[in-house]
């Protein structure tokens, strides 16, 4: 009965970007009335479902997309309806993603007369041309009258999402970007490296060999520099990509992290939990995602087809759910706590993984102390290979 983190994805763009890799749609009339309606139907539907029931939301998180072309009425209705079924954490972080150029005085007022109380804002660079080269929307200007924006209308915690290893971008940009963030007061930021994926324009771009990813030296420069001009600004690395303030991490991404529940709404959204059997011991986990396509998610929900809702479902033993739940939490600067995984899964960290903490210890590329192991902050692009050790 421990609280989740709920998910609402809208997929609605002005343009869709050219490494965006998320199911994401640029349709000239949105069909936000439609779309709410089934979101609200939906979730209505999974609160009945015994899994759901009766527990505590812990966050709300609307991503996308761009949730901030959406006005506030839209979303109203939704959280009065999950207010009226659910019980909110005393200390809920309620986060909207947002863009520059779709944000106005009267749009941020409202969110935040509903109870949104975090912005996260789409910046990705402060320089027009990479801006123009990652397909955006917008430019610099535009992310600054947006910040003053937010800052305008109250909101204390606000997140700024940036891009490096952008191909052409050069550590000089990085620095640029940076001197800028020393003085725009946010408290927090998640400075992604970036992954071509198929299917977007910059993996077609990279096949026909127009394009070149960073090579590894530059990468790791970048990192470092990032890593540590954020550190003197007062910002903690408390995830590979992701730095805070002091007490202003993202408790959303927080509970994919530490791998507790979650239920995603909307089209393409996830969602997980851990299963049980009937001594209350962990079995293993559940994770599934919904149809990715927008119309079809409307369609569904309208018809009361709920068993077509799904285009994937697993059910995971409890070796893979372990490994799992080490996988995300050695993304975190805390790594993971033996406590913990002890209480969650009833086994001792120690015993099942013993030769490959030694291996990787001897290696110096993990800290072990007598609570937890994390990765040596060092060693953090290693982490994927560090990971893999434990499957």
């Amino acid at each position: 009965m421990k609280p989740f983190a709920l998910y609402i994805h809208i997929p609605f763009c002005l343009s869709k970007c050219k490494y965006c890799d998320f199911y994401s749609v640029c349709v000239r009339n949105f069909p936000k009335k439609e779309y709410f309606k089934s979101l609200i139907n939906d979730f209505l539907f999974q609160s009945q479902k015994l899994i759901w029931k009766d527990r505590r939301i812990s966050s709300i998180y609307f991503g996308g997309g761009t949730p901030s072309l959406i006005e506030p009425f839209f979303y109203n209705d939704f959280i009065n309806i999950v207010k009226e079924n659910f019980k909110l954490e005393d200390n809920i972080e309620i986060t909207l993603e947002a863009n520059p150029r779709t944000l106005t005085k009267e749009k941020l007022l409202g969110y935040k007369e509903l109870g949104i109380n975090r912005i996260s804002l789409g910046v990705q660079s402060f320089n027009n041309e990479i801006l123009k080269f990652l397909g955006r929307a917008h430019g610099v200007n535009d992310t600054f009258e947006s910040i003053g924006l937010i800052k305008d209308a109250g909101f204390k915690n606000i997140s700024l999402d940036l891009i490096y290893g952008i191909p052409s971008q050069t550590l000089n940009d990085i620095k640029h970007d940076l001197e800028i963030i020393k003085n725009l007061d946010v408290s927090h930021i998640s400075y992604y490296s970036l992954i071509i994926e198929e299917k977007t324009a910059f993996y077609k771009l990279r096949e026909e060999g127009k394009i070149k990813e960073v090579g590894d030296t530059l990468f790791v420069k970048m990192d470092n520099e990032i890593s540590n001009t954020l550190k003197d600004f007062g910002f903690t690395r408390y995830e590979i990509s992701n730095y805070s303030k002091f007490g202003f991490e993202s408790k959303h991404n927080l509970a994919y992290w530490e791998s507790k529940d979650f239920l995603g709404l909307g089209a393409s959204a996830y969602s997980g939990y851990l299963k049980y059997n009937n001594n209350n011991f962990p079995t293993g986990n559940v994770r599934y995602a919904n149809v990715r396509s927008y119309k079809d998610y409307i369609n569904i929900i309208n018809s009361n087809e709920i068993e077509k809702l799904y285009s994937y479902y697993e059910e995971n033993d409890l070796k893979t759910t372990m490994f799992e739940y080490i996988m995300m939490g050695l993304r975190k600067k805390n790594g993971v706590s033996f406590k913990e995984f002890e209480k969650i899964f009833h086994k001792n960290f120690l015993a099942l993984y013993s030769d490959v903490v030694l291996k990787l210890e001897k290696e110096n590329l993990i800290n072990v102390t007598k609570d937890r192991v994390c990765i040596n902050e060092d060693k953090v692009l290693l982490s994927n290979s560090i990971i893999e050790e434990f499957l």
